[in-house]
């Protein structure tokens, strides 16, 4: 098996969110931030690498950083070991199993929303956005809409004088809040295409990553 660079840099963004990893046969792979309560994030990314035999890391950045040492590695699958190698070295990492990380069971279930409130959400207004909730300690964002214009910005529903940040990104008649944790949203830099769903969703994608972040039910609102 080979990953090229754009793999390996999804992968790197993976491993922010989570640092262990379950891979399967196939383009799609995932990755998941969970709690007993239920999943807190779902990401999942398709390039043309394919995965022919599968596999369970405990520690992803190590199998990163491992790759960053060597030349052209290639990856073999045996007995419980995934081997990273390229002429000059070969890497023995003891893996684990699957049942042992939390992972999810039915990425499948996790689709695009057919109706969703819909919207372009570019880097740097991500970044700014984020950067700002950073420095005024904000630990929600938010896109919302007032019924004129849609936004994506910062607050902090536990406090009532908290400071509060937003950038409009066009128009909407839709009045709502979806309200998500700062510190789960953790995206690959990109520009994206939202989709925020009434049930309870925000849906994000650059064509080749997705991720599904549930709002936080306790401050969000769809409709008067």
């Amino acid at each position: 098996m080979k990953f090229n660079e754009e793999f390996v840099e999804y992968l790197r963004n993976f491993n922010k969110i989570n640092n262990n990893m379950n891979f399967v046969p196939g383009k799609s792979q995932t990755t998941v931030i969970g709690s007993p309560s239920g999943v807190l994030f779902f990401a999942r990314v398709t390039t043309d690498v394919e995965i022919t035999s599968p596999f369970a890391v405990s520690n992803l950045g190590n199998v990163l950083s491992i790759l960053d040492e060597l030349t052209d590695p290639s990856l073999e699958v045996q007995e419980g070991k995934l081997i990273l190698s390229d002429a000059e070295s070969k890497i023995d990492i003891t893996l684990t199993k699957p049942e042992f990380i939390y992972h999810s069971k039915k990425p499948e279930r996790y689709q695009r929303p057919d109706a969703g409130i819909e919207v372009e959400l570019k880097w740097p207004v991500f970044e700014r956005v984020r950067n700002i909730a950073s420095t005024v300690k904000n630990d929600h964002l938010v896109f919302g809409g007032d019924g004129e214009k849609i936004y994506f910005g910062s607050n902090d529903f536990t406090n009532p004088t908290a400071n509060k940040s937003r950038v409009n990104l066009g128009e909407t008649t839709e009045i709502f809040s979806a309200v998500i944790n700062k510190d789960v949203l953790r995206l690959h830099k990109s520009d994206y295409k939202v989709s925020i769903d009434k049930r309870g969703f925000v849906y994000l994608t650059n064509g080749k990553v997705e991720y599904f972040v549930p709002v936080l039910a306790n401050h969000s609102k769809f409709g008067d």
